[in-house]
Parts: structure tokens; sequence; C-alpha cells
């Protein structure tokens, strides 16, 4: 917390990760970005971690290639949204983001099972918050407290976002033989 500059802003002592959300986070990413894992109670890197952490630029693409964070089809829409706004450069807050990730899920057609509603903004943000975090613990967004003023994204933050679109469309392009 301390190192990262956390410390200031948290309250409590800090000495647990389930204590510090902004630990649990960073460690959390890092696991879903399969940069460290878990054996016995003992953070280690992967074989990934290891190799890309002598390499910056290969790992700022690894995690570019690695956004959105999702782990079903709804936080993958909701992640590319995300994205999308940060690559934009628009200022943005976490209202303004819950907002808008409101407006493009409908748009999208994401309903709720039960009613057939579209989201609210409360789910629809939840669909997007793992890349949102994300973004977030890489310093690409100012850590805004939830109902601040809108605040645009870093530079760095900005191109990674791009990036992570451009990645993820190349990838999903597959031009048939015929073409």
């Amino acid at each position: 917390m301390t190192a990262l500059g956390w410390r200031d802003r948290w309250m409590g002592e800090a000495n647990r990760e389930y204590h510090t959300t902004p630990v649990l986070e960073l460690r959390e990413s890092a696991q879903r970005l399969g940069l460290v894992r878990k054996y016995r109670g003992v953070l280690l890197p992967t074989k990934v971690g290891r190799i890309l952490e002598s390499d910056p630029v290969a790992l700022w693409w690894h995690v570019a290639d690695h956004l959105p964070e999702a782990r079903t089809e709804a936080e993958t829409d909701a992640g590319m949204l995300v994205l999308l706004m940060v690559g934009s450069g628009t200022p943005i807050s976490t209202t303004v983001l819950a907002r808008h990730l409101t407006t493009g899920m409908a748009a999208l057609g994401w309903r709720t099972a039960r009613t057939g509603e579209p989201l609210d903004e409360h789910r629809a943000f939840a669909a997007g918050r793992s890349t949102w975090t994300a973004l977030r613990r890489l310093g690409a967004l100012l850590d805004d407290d939830w109902g601040g003023p809108p605040a645009p994204a870093t530079p760095a933050g900005i191109q990674l976002a791009r990036a992570a679109v451009l990645r993820r469309e190349r990838r999903a392009y597959r031009p048939s033989s015929e073409e």
C-alpha cells in the first residue's frame, strides 16, 4: 500500500490483503493476466510473469492483449465499452461510466434474465468493473471516489485502452481463405 501510494487514502491497518481492497484487486488482476499464481499461500510469478518481468514493452503488450478483463460474454462487452470510453480520452467518473455502460449494454441487447428489462446502472457497472478496476490499478485511470468529478485517463491509459481494443478486434477478425 505504501509503495504504490495507496496508504494515505486508506483507512485501517493495511496489514492483510482482505483488509486492503486495492491490493486484493491488484493481485486478482495479476492472476487473471497470468502473471502470478498462489501456491500454498505464497504468491509466485508464473513462467510468463518471470519472462515479462525484465521486458516492460512485452509486459505492456501482454496486458493489452488480455484486456478487457472478463469471464463472461457480458463482462467482455462491458469491458470493451470501458476500453472504448477510456480510449476516447473523454473525462469519466464512476457515475458517468455507469450511465454510459447502462446505455451501451442496452444497445447491445443485454437484459436481466428475470424481467427482460435493460440492466440498471448497478448491474451494468458490475459487468465492466473488472476492466475498470484493472485500468485503475495499472495507473491508466485516476483513482476517483464514487461520485467524484469526471477526470481524464492518463495518456498511457488512453494508449493502453486503444491498443487493447485494436488488438482484440484484430484477433476477432479471421479472414476466410477466399479473401
